[in-house]
């Protein structure tokens, strides 16, 4: 296995100083020097990998065994914003108002390419095996089949919410749900089986909301422009309901994922730092600091990874060009 690179750039912040600060990255990988603007984990033939979306359009497979590059292909002619794999193995890709692409891994060619205009930030979900996109007009999300293309439904939110700015599938036992941010700040959730109207509607943020996720108790936070972390929870009625806000130092969160188990939340800031947040009472527990700039894109392994030993392995891709592993609070 190679040598994991050195991180004496790494400067943490443990804000409980009674607590061991957490460990700098297991590892980190630079590429071809673009801003990272997506992550994911995949696994093939019971591996794990980290796919890494770039804005010049790349896309780059990592093995974790290795830490070398498995595959790189110019995906798209303009940025990389999502990187999904669907439970046929196809990963899918979404280029900036370019298309998306569903790709077999072992030939490692396009199998399908969908039209796609959007000219936003927001990336695609899965959702009951179905693609989440963002659409024209800007308030309304299309559900696509990754294979033809065949428009589902649509989800068209009132036009007073303004653009999508973040989508995140809802896990848990009450079957396929999506959750849509909107630019005036509002919350709506769906049930893509009854797209006529939202399920229900929360309006979470004066701020304007920049990402959105929840773990599989239906607990979730909203990353926005400002320093507060807004929090909400979706109740066993399916009503989605406030809660208490995190607070960070500096404003701007760019990407928030929970870990699978809704105990641990990274944020990805503006100011370049990664911030863990205990998920259950929103607490900062730690500000670790190796990336340079803003942290475009976090994501927990959603199975454990056994080379490096951690129950849920945490990535983090940045505009500085580097995508970095890190193994955090994996006893708790």
């Amino acid at each position: 296995m190679a040598k994991p690179r050195a991180t004496s750039r790494v400067n943490m912040k443990s804000v409980d100083s009674s607590k061991k600060p957490p460990p700098p990255p297991l590892h980190y990988f630079k590429s071809d020097g673009a801003l990272v603007t997506a992550l994911n984990f995949l696994v093939f033939h019971d591996e794990a990998y980290l796919a890494q979306g770039s804005q010049d359009g790349n896309l780059t497979v990592w093995d974790l065994k290795s830490c070398e590059r498995r595959w790189s292909v110019a995906a798209h002619s303009s940025a990389c914003r999502a990187v999904e794999q669907l439970e046929s193995g196809h990963v899918v890709t979404q280029g900036r108002n370019d298309a998306i692409r569903l790709w077999d891994v072992d030939s490692q060619q396009p199998v399908a390419s969908l039209p796609f205009i959007h000219h936003g930030f927001c990336r695609m979900a899965v959702v009951g095996g179905r693609l989440a996109c963002p659409s024209e007009p800007a308030s309304e999300v299309a559900l696509l089949d990754p294979r033809s293309g065949a428009e589902a439904g649509r989800l068209a939110a009132p036009a007073e919410l303004g653009t999508v700015m973040a989508l995140a599938p809802l896990p848990g036992a009450a079957g396929a749900r999506l959750l849509a941010v909107y630019e005036s700040g509002g919350l709506l959730l769906w049930d893509p089986a009854q797209p006529c109207r939202p399920a229900d509607r929360l309006q979470v943020t004066t701020e304007t909301p920049m990402c959105v996720d929840a773990a599989t108790d239906g607990r979730g936070l909203v990353g926005t422009s400002g320093t507060a972390v807004p929090s909400f929870s979706v109740g066993a009625d399916g009503r989605l309901q406030a809660g208490p806000p995190a607070a960070i130092t500096n404003p701007g969160v760019a990407s928030v994922r929970l870990r699978p188990d809704g105990r641990l939340a990274a944020l990805g800031c503006w100011d370049g730092r990664l911030r863990l947040v205990s998920g259950r009472r929103l607490r900062l527990l730690a500000a670790l600091e190796h990336h340079t700039a803003t942290v475009e894109c976090v994501q927990f392994a959603p199975r454990p990874v056994r080379l490096w030993k951690a129950r849920a392995l945490l990535a983090s891709g940045s505009a500085d060009g580097t995508a970095a592993l890190w193994k955090v609070y994996d006893d708790s």
